[in-house]
């Protein structure tokens, strides 16, 4: 089957279309490796070949593929060679991979569906819910709710889901040096024991790069450079080439 003639209809199914756990994009790539499934049962279209059809970087689409297979609608298969060099990928829907393949729990352990679901079950999942609830405000009037714990992998894909929006429609030599530099600074903020741990710092330092750089994502990545650099903590606007004053909102402060 040839990559670069899918089929005319793409199909999303429905356990696919409501998954909460994988975004927008990851389904509309779904839909794509279904229009390129051939009589053999599987695609095998690139990374290369789905980047360049939607205008994305290679790296977007592994992570759409890797949160597809995780939430158990497709199956990847590697064909390696004698010397263990990786020669062909398949990839399956959960539908149609080979048996022994589709170890996914059932669609309605994904998404409930099932209209034939047990009432009196439902009714016993209401009132733990309601007592999960009652439960929850009363603990909170108690202490202050904290935010999760994020391991580097989850913070380095928070930085990247947020870099893949920003840098749509910029040159690729800006959008490689603000990717780049992002993943320094993740380093930098590791070697000096200070991690980025909850998304609320992700997300200040998002806002704080787009706002002193003025939108000029050239800047930013200047920015986080001149940070690993000069061993901050922190961005700063570039001002004669020194720092700009300190952070201007409280959340900025607390999380930076």
């Amino acid at each position: 089957m040839n990559e670069t003639r899918p089929g005319y209809y793409a199909v999303i199914p429905a356990d696919v279309r409501y998954d909460k756990s994988i975004p927008a994009a990851a389904k509309l790539l779904y839909g794509e490796i279904s229009a390129l499934i051939g009589p053999e049962g599987y695609c095998y279209a690139s990374n290369t070949y789905f980047a360049e059809l939607y205008g994305v970087a290679e790296e977007t689409i592994s992570r759409q593929l890797a949160k597809l297979e995780k939430a158990g609608h497709i199956v990847r298969e590697l064909i390696k060679d004698a010397d263990g060099q990786i020669i062909q990928r398949k990839i399956f829907l959960r539908v149609s991979a080979p048996e022994g393949q589709q170890e996914t729990p059932p669609i309605d352990e994904i998404v409930n569906t099932s209209p034939q679901k047990d009432q009196e079950g439902i009714d016993e999942k209401v009132k733990e819910t309601n007592l999960s609830i009652t439960s929850n405000k009363k603990k909170n009037k108690k202490e202050k709710t904290k935010s999760p714990k994020l391991n580097r992998q989850e913070v380095e894909d928070l930085f990247l889901d947020w870099w893949d929006r920003v840098t749509e429609n910029t040159p690729i030599y800006v959008a490689d040096a603000l990717k780049k530099n992002l993943i320094l600074f993740l380093d930098h903020r590791d070697a000096i024991s200070a991690p980025f741990t909850a998304a609320c710092g992700v997300t200040a330092l998002c806002n704080k790069l787009l706002r002193l750089s003025g939108g000029n994502l050239a800047i930013a990545a200047e920015m986080l450079e001149t940070a690993v650099e000069r061993g901050w903590r922190s961005v700063y606007a570039p001002k004669g080439g020194g720092a700009a004053p300190a952070p201007e909102s409280r959340e900025e402060k607390r999380w930076l």
